[in-house]
């Protein structure tokens, strides 16, 4: 992996896309830039972390257990990854509800969410 830096940049707005691209306004992020797993802006510049592929941004999950008034759910994680699982109570709401950020470490991971809807939910894990 390389870094590649941003150069200066004035108050931004960007985002990492899940094909590896970066968008927004405001930063100078060089154009054509692929593969990227992330980013980061700053007040003076921006920094892009380049690999070999876009980012993998889900995992699959295992031991998926409703009990009363929770949720929980496992997966394999890995060293260096970050997990996080995120519900939303119908498909039609725009955003995701993103619960803590828990850090990988190449073990089985139980992500819960102590406060589960007793109606429907819907859920999802993101990796970073």
């Amino acid at each position: 992996m390389a870094i590649t830096d941003g150069g200066v940049a004035s108050p931004s707005s960007v985002a990492l896309r899940t094909d590896g691209t970066v968008v927004g306004r405001g930063c100078c992020f060089p154009t054509g830039l692929t593969n990227i797993q992330a980013i980061a802006v700053g007040n003076i510049g921006g920094v892009a972390l380049v690999g070999d592929s876009p980012p993998s941004m889900s995992a699959a999950a295992s031991g998926v257990t409703r009990y009363r008034g929770g949720f929980r759910l496992t997966v394999a994680s890995q060293s260096g990854r970050v997990y996080r699982l995120e519900h939303k109570n119908t498909l039609a709401e725009a955003g995701w509800v993103g619960l803590p950020l828990v850090a990988g470490n190449s073990s089985a991971l139980t992500l819960t969410d102590p406060a589960a809807a007793s109606t429907q939910r819907f859920y999802r894990v993101r990796r970073w």
